[in-house]
């Protein structure tokens, strides 16, 4: 894109409010689980994508080639091809285009909108304030409302968290976020004073994240925190400076103890003690993982149709708990069912071109900027993990913001251009060199 003068707004500044739009839509709305969440998040992206293609077409708007197009155009068209001649369910394999299609062009406005440093700076900034709201608004609920979303959405036939009827869900979301958050709040300030400081009391925000996951009960996401957080000391391993690390990480710690001793919040620690016994939650998920890569031998090619796996899961159900499966809880082996080989190669394409663009980020120069790209690396990372016991990717909400990491990781920076100033001198004695 040509460079701007000053403050102004363009194209990019509206892809990126687009992405920004489109995921809290799909937050307030329960996550997006339903129609009336992704819906109008969709439908905005869509137009808001036309529009930057017109752009880019007329030059007014410059989006750089990205290899992660190439796995994501190929199980798009696998899946309209799908839905055309394959599907076992061809109105379920639609929807999920739909949805896989605004997760493209999520991913596309990211590219556009994320070029530029101040750009990737804001949009962390952004990203660590909604951790806070958020986690403020979840702890709000499960203190005096566990059942009730915004206080009045009856969800207690589910295991409700902040906005979300799935816990897990919430979990998710909140491991996306979180390394966000603890960029922004690590962040450097010009005063090394001022800035440790101020890192201090921006790590509030990210700690109360983390207690609102201890509460959330999720050990998915207990995990991939944990994860994350091995990631993040591999890659900064060289450059940290161990003492504030110690103390913020004691902060931090001390901080969530508290918080979850004073909530008497013992629920987590119970859910992993559960696994030292028969704990149905997990058998059971292992057992519908067997049934799904059943599901996959007998058609190994090319799937039974994306999103299919309800209707088609009971002819291989082995076992009966009481319980409708609409999804496997594990987003690798329902790929492969769904999919077939020609789906799992496109993810595992995916997964290799994010594990490449992240390790390249850390040859470029430090800089905030870079900080936050490292941040949606070690969130999409630990996301993907997560993805092996839970299906993250069903809630749109938790879609979306994946993709928008994803664009932050893959979006070539835009080198600055150098503007040629002219003055009556100038034009008199000749051109002046940039």
């Amino acid at each position: 894109m040509k460079a701007r003068s000053g403050g102004s707004f363009g194209w990019s500044e509206l892809a990126g409010l687009g992405t920004v739009a489109a995921v809290l839509i799909c937050l307030i709305g329960f996550g997006g689980v339903s129609s009336a969440g992704w819906g109008p998040a969709s439908i905005l992206l869509y137009a808001l994508t036309a529009s930057v293609a017109v752009a880019s077409l007329y030059r007014k708007l410059h989006i750089s080639w990205c290899p992660f197009l190439v796995p994501m155009a190929a199980f798009f068209v696998l899946a309209v091809m799908q839905w055309l001649h394959w599907s076992s369910y061809p109105g379920a394999t639609l929807t999920e285009l739909l949805q896989v299609s605004a997760c493209g062009c999520v991913f596309l406005l990211g590219l556009a909108a994320f070029q530029r440093p101040s750009h990737v700076r804001a949009i962390g900034l952004f990203f660590w304030a909604l951790t806070g709201a958020l986690a403020v608004e979840a702890l709000w609920q499960y203190s005096l409302s566990p059942t009730l979303i915004y206080g009045y959405r009856d969800a207690s036939y589910g295991t409700p968290m902040g906005p979300f009827v799935y816990h897990n869900h919430y979990a998710g979301f909140m491991d996306l976020l979180l390394p966000l958050a603890w960029a922004a709040a690590l962040r450097t300030d010009s005063s090394p004073d001022a800035a440790w400081v101020g890192q201090l009391r921006r790590s509030i925000v990210p700690a109360l994240g983390v207690v609102s996951v201890l509460a959330a009960a999720s050990r998915g996401g207990v995990v991939t925190l944990g994860i994350e957080a091995a990631v993040a000391l591999w890659i900064y391993r060289r450059s940290l400076d161990r003492r504030r690390v110690v103390l913020l990480g004691t902060l931090a710690v001390t901080f969530a103890a508290g918080m979850t001793i004073a909530a008497s919040n013992s629920s987590v620690v119970r859910r992993f003690a559960q696994l030292t016994r028969h704990d149905a939650s997990a058998l059971d998920r292992v057992k519908v993982g067997d049934s799904a890569l059943h599901m996959f031998a007998e058609r190994p090619w090319f799937g039974f149709g994306l999103n299919s796996f309800a209707s088609v899961y009971p002819r291989f159900q082995t076992f009966d708990s009481g319980l409708e499966w609409d999804s496997a809880h594990d987003e690798y082996v329902q790929i492969l069912a769904e999919m077939g080989l020609g789906g799992g190669l496109c993810v595992a394409a995916f997964a290799i071109l994010l594990l490449v663009a992240g390790l390249r980020l850390r040859s470029r120069p430090a800089s905030n900027a870079r900080n936050v790209r490292l941040a949606a690396f070690i969130g999409a990372i630990g996301f993907l993990f997560h993805s092996f016991g839970d299906f993250e990717f069903h809630a749109m909400a938790n879609s979306l913001l994946f993709f928008v990491l994803v664009a932050l990781v893959a979006a070539e920076p835009q080198a600055p251009t150098r503007i040629r100033r002219h003055s009556r001198s100038a034009v008199s004695e000749g051109p002046v060199r940039a």
